[in-house]
């Protein structure tokens, strides 16, 4: 029998377990309506979606800094 390849989705991961771990409800929505996760960050914050992906990728490393605790310094 030949061997499998296996190509997991393993899109936003880390924020998934997140999620499971802290059953937080924003995540919890957001993946059960297909949301992304670092464009409802820019939304809290800002209250406007990013507007390219380069402004996605800041709040993406925003998302990070907060989970990771990285403070002011780092940036």
């Amino acid at each position: 029998m030949p061997g499998v390849i296996i190509h997991p989705d393993l899109s936003q991961i880390e924020w998934r377990m997140i999620a499971h771990e802290t059953q937080e409800p924003k995540l919890i929505r957001a993946y059960r309506n297909d949301e992304d996760i670092h464009s409802n960050l820019c939304f809290d914050a800002t209250g406007h979606r990013p507007a390219d992906e380069d402004e996605r990728k800041i709040w993406k490393a925003v998302g990070f800094a907060r989970v990771y605790g990285v403070g002011l310094a780092k940036f």
